[in-house]
């Protein structure tokens, strides 16, 4: 395996950027690796729910892994995805490139032009405005980390999008919810609703860090959305990258009401 490169810029970044560094999270899957990988669905022989497009051979999950993942969300949630349009592909990767914000990130494929070396970026949703579709991509994640880990790395990038092109519709149309009780509710009064829940907690994750930390309320779209994914992928993985030990492997240890 390469060596990961040593990168000096990144003790002289603020702290609101801080969750687009992934050397942390990297770290805590290459020491957390064994059990982490028992924690992800076994792969299934189905073809998975969502159109698999170009590009695989930069993605660590084979297509049953894909499948299995998806199968994770509720059979209704899939049904409401932007993804449905869509489809899940591979790239090249991708780093934050220098001048990123937390309310505006940017991309680069050139490493030189990168805010470091660890500032990978995993996935990302690309939304269509037009046919109001979805697509998924999993960029390729840098041979110096194992392949055990870029297969984490790439499960809950995958879970994380996905999540993206469900909510991404209740923030834009007048769509509605019903929850598991029956009850149903405005879309976008409810994910409100959770951005005020969630404001008197911690980040829920590493990377959800880099918006919550620089706007605690979660008055911002991005910072609400980011926030959302993350809990909704540390709720179907059952682990998340955060500092708060308690919560690594049970998530919502200290944010849940449990009778």
């Amino acid at each position: 395996m390469a060596k990961r490169k040593e990168d000096p810029q990144q003790t002289d970044l603020g702290q609101d950027l801080r969750g687009f560094d992934m050397a942390s999270t990297i770290d805590w899957y290459t020491q957390n690796s064994e059990a982490l990988l028992t924690r992800l669905p076994q792969a299934v022989i189905t073809e998975p729910y969502f159109a698999i497009g170009e590009g695989q051979g930069y993605v660590s999950l084979t297509t049953g892994e894909i499948a299995a993942l998806v199968n994770l969300f509720p059979a209704n949630a899939l049904k409401r995805s932007r993804l449905k349009l869509g489809t899940i592909v591979g790239g090249p990767t991708r780093y934050f490139k220098k001048g990123s914000t937390a309310e505006n990130p940017l991309d680069t494929e050139n490493i030189e032009e990168a805010i470091g070396a660890t500032y990978i970026i995993p996935s990302f949703t690309k939304n269509v405005s037009e046919d109001w579709s979805s697509t998924v991509a999993l960029y390729q994640i840098p041979d110096y980390v194992s392949p055990s880990v870029r297969k984490l790395i790439h499960a809950q990038g995958l879970i994380h999008e996905v999540a993206h092109t469900l909510l991404t519709p209740l923030y834009r149309r007048a769509d509605f919810l019903r929850l598991p009780d029956g009850i149903v509710v405005n879309g976008r009064e409810y994910i409100l609703e959770f951005a005020h829940a969630v404001s008197a907690h911690s980040p829920f994750s590493h990377y959800s860090s880099a918006g919550k930390d620089k706007d605690p309320n979660l008055s911002n779209k991005r910072a609400i959305e980011e926030e959302f994914a993350e809990a909704v992928t540390g709720y179907l993985l059952g682990f998340v990258h955060t500092q708060e030990q308690r919560r690594q492997l049970d998530p919502f240890v200290d944010r849940l009401i449990r009778s």
